[in-house]
């Protein structure tokens, strides 16, 4: 494949991501009350991070083809700035009744959010239903359910290590947090969690062994 061929290939990726996109735009507005001031699509981080998932499978450059890797996608969330920015999600834990948990991330008065920023250099948002069903009924945007299932959009400009240390430690917190009020997640996600939380306790063992051979 020439060149020109490939450049014509990524403006038509482009241009139907774009499509989706304008398509989430044109649902979320007909579900708020106001359009004169409508955010943007709660779902959009999942898409957005599914279709970086999805350009770097077909990418030589990438060699990691995990499914759940942190990839950099395009910013297009309005709380960007510039073209690119590293991206992951994380699964959040429900109850028996599926109700997802999810606000307990935050942390009293939003300091865990804060603390992933200033440790790790990533911003932290989820994503979910956590209202009322009479709230939706009144068609308040933040209580519109999502087109997904409710998700952690993990993100930050610098790197790729800085959200793959962001999630680790998120990991660890849901962790602590199912089995304390005995929620739980899929199979596929709770193993992902595990892959995460081991390698945080393999780079905290690697970086006490650096420090004792010093």
């Amino acid at each position: 494949m020439t060149g020109s061929n490939v450049r014509q290939l990524g403006r038509a990726r482009r241009s139907l991501e774009d499509a989706l996109i304008t398509h989430l735009d044109n649902i979320n507005r007909k579900n708020v009350t106001n359009n004169d001031d409508v955010p943007y699509p709660p779902s959009l981080g999942r898409l957005l991070y599914s279709l970086a998932l999805s350009a770097t499978d077909n990418s030589p450059r990438w060699h990691d083809q995990n499914a759940h890797r942190t990839v950099l996608g395009r910013a297009k969330l309005p709380l960007f700035t510039g073209n690119n920015v590293w991206m992951n999600i994380v699964e959040l834990p429900k109850d028996e009744e599926g109700n997802y948990h999810g606000l307990f991330l935050a942390g009293k008065g939003g300091r865990l959010f804060k603390m992933c920023k200033e440790r790790f250099g990533c911003r932290v948002d989820v994503y979910g239903d956590f209202s009322k069903k009479e709230d939706v009924e009144k068609k308040d945007y933040h209580a519109l359910p999502l087109l997904c299932d409710p998700y952690v959009l993990v993100t930050s400009r610098d790197s790729k290590v800085n959200v793959d240390s962001c999630l680790q430690f998120i990991e660890h917190r849901i962790l602590e947090y199912s089995e304390k009020f005995g929620v739980g997640r899929s199979d596929e996600a709770e193993k992902v969690g595990k892959e995460r939380r081991m390698r945080r306790v393999q780079n905290k063992k690697e970086a006490g062994q650096q420090l004792r051979g010093r």
